[in-house]
């Protein structure tokens, strides 16, 4: 799931920004790191991390903090790493645009609801496309972290999810992931008016 946020923040970055990706930290001009909060070891790694990316990224350059460590963690990040430009949750990835131009932004709303965002397009693979089809959790498992960093589950209308995998098949796509804390919910919950459709039903229309 965090590898599609990705791909949803670069596409957003892409059309509305006018972003390109590169590898060489040293001539970007926004650093993005998109974390975990599932173990502890990646928690401790991150603000290593941020460190050496200050060290190395060039003037006037940002650095972003995404993801689940973001929503945990919030104000903390950037009162640990000052030099961070803004922090941005799980579940307000689409906001991407919004914080870029807001010093010191913190955006970790898990009750945000995004279920209904259209992403624009970006994929890593053109032979395998991630599609999510909910966000959030609504178990309260005692190890996992997730329905405190990515918020109550909600399903994705079944429309926008046979749209993108339209697209991506047209692309060239050969294999289709579907996405989700618990992909047999689906249907249980959409945030406005839409086809009640179960997760079999959903598979047969895909």
């Amino acid at each position: 799931m965090n590898s599609r946020d990705s791909e949803h923040i670069i596409a957003e970055l892409h059309e509305k920004e006018g972003y390109e990706t590169t590898d060489d930290i040293t001539t970007a001009d926004l650093i993005l790191i998109n974390t975990c909060s599932v173990r502890e070891k990646p928690v401790a790694k991150l603000f290593s991390e941020l460190g050496v990316f200050n060290k190395k990224r060039k003037e006037g350059a940002k650095i972003g903090v995404c993801g689940c460590t973001a929503s945990h963690l919030g104000e903390e990040i950037i009162k640990r790493a000052p030099f961070v430009s803004f922090v941005l949750g799980a579940r307000n990835v689409s906001k991407i645009t919004e914080v870029l131009h807001k010093d010191k932004a913190v955006e970790i709303d898990i009750n945000y609801d995004e279920s209904e965002f259209a992403f624009n397009d970006f994929r890593t693979s053109p032979y395998k496309a991630y599609i999510n089809v909910s966000i959030g959790c609504d178990k309260a498992c005692t190890y996992c972290i997730v329905p405190k960093t990515r918020g109550e589950e909600i399903s994705i209308p079944i429309e926008l999810i046979l749209r993108e995998a339209e697209k991506t098949v047209a692309r060239g796509a050969k294999e289709v992931f579907l996405l989700g804390q618990n992909v047999n919910n689906y249907g249980r919950r959409f945030s406005g008016e839409h086809e009640k459709v179960n997760f079999t039903e959903l598979l047969r229309r895909l």
